[in-house]
């Protein structure tokens, strides 16, 4: 891909290694919050007995008190929580108690909660990304696949086959075992622009990557910071825009290959792909706003609407953040709405 306009100027030594760490510092955090973990709360204990019906073999469960939930709802995510408790308790029985590690993403529950399968002190029930991400517990845990319920017949009980598409429920198998329960759907790799400052400096929709570096450097001509790319969320921020612009330089199959850990890293194409994404990722992360590394996602919004940075990448939850806590509608990248001097919040696909 040919760009005829340059990010490029001159990353210092210390610029690389503050982007550098504050990917690493995931880690970190998610060793230290897995040491606090493993000491508090009190796991319930669950004894399971097998039973048989005439479509699936199903569990029933007894327990010696709430059974815990981890989970990393903490800013918009509490609302769900309020609706997703009560329902689990409904369609179960079972009273669930929510412990809350906050962290974007899960950046600091999953290390606790690898912290204790590996400890052999799992969890009762945790929150997780429905795919992949289980493969991570899966490995994890000293049983592997047996140490989990085999919730594929939960899930043919309560009718989730007839109504949720079903390569998406095979894509979150493990070996054809559903491990895990959707109760909820989110759209990644997004880009948040703030449509104000592009008719502004009249300049276009970023539609496609060269047009969003274009736009990049002309804001920053005009002393405009044009990126929000968060530190204080251990990383995650930094990684969802690395793998946005893998996704939108290699194609969605090379990013399912990335993100299933398929991908043949000796492959010329996919070395060049990887170098050329870093390469975008510094760039535009040395236009980043000031004091990015101890903001979180919620407040990196917040400037965005403001009109103090023009892009954020991210997925809709943001979209949810904006309406609930900042009054503000993300609109679809449609001219009518891009060109419309009331809309201030445009959501587009990376």
């Amino acid at each position: 891909m040919k760009y005829h306009y340059s990010l490029v100027k001159g990353l210092s030594s210390t610029q690389v290694a503050i982007i550098v760490a504050v990917v690493v510092i995931i880690v970190v955090i998610g060793a230290v919050a897995g040491i606090m973990l493993t000491r508090k709360p009190t796991t319930t204990v669950v004894t399971t007995t097998a039973t048989t019906t005439t479509t699936a073999p199903i569990t029933t469960t007894s327990v010696t008190g709430p059974i815990v939930f981890y989970t990393w709802w903490a800013t918009e995510g509490k609302i769900a929580l309020q609706h997703l408790i009560p329902a689990f308790e409904k369609a179960t029985g079972l009273q669930a108690q929510p412990y809350v590690v906050p962290g974007a993403g899960g950046t600091n529950a999953k290390y606790a909660i690898l912290a204790l399968i590996e400890a052999g002190k799992p969890p009762a029930s945790f929150q997780v990304h429905f795919g992949p991400e289980m493969i991570s517990y899966v490995e994890a845990a000293p049983n592997g696949v047996n140490s989990f319920v085999n919730v594929t017949p939960y899930a043919q009980q309560w009718g989730l086959f007839n109504n949720a598409v079903y390569e998406v429920l095979q894509a979150g198998a493990f070996n054809g075992t559903l491990l895990s329960i959707p109760v909820n759907v989110h759209r990644g790799a997004l880009l948040y622009v703030n449509a104000q400052l592009l008719r502004e400096y009249n300049l276009p929709f970023p539609y496609n990557l060269s047009t969003l570096v274009y736009d990049t450097v002309q804001l920053a001509n005009h002393g405009i910071h044009p990126w929000m790319v968060p530190g204080g969320d251990g990383g995650w921020d930094q990684l969802n825009l690395w793998e946005d612009i893998f996704l939108a330089l290699a194609g969605p199959q090379l990013y399912n290959e990335m993100i299933y850990g398929t991908i043949n890293l000796n492959n010329l194409t996919v070395q060049k792909l990887i170098n050329e994404t870093n390469y975008w990722f510094l760039n535009f992360t040395s236009y980043d706003y000031p004091g990015w590394q101890s903001m979180t996602w919620t407040q990196g919004l917040t400037l965005l609407v403001q009109g103090k940075v023009a892009f954020q990448a991210n997925g809709n939850w943001l979209t949810n953040y904006a309406y609930d806590f900042l009054n503000t509608t993300a609109y679809p990248p449609l001219p009518q709405y891009i060109n419309n001097s009331s809309v201030t919040l445009i959501e587009s696909p990376f």
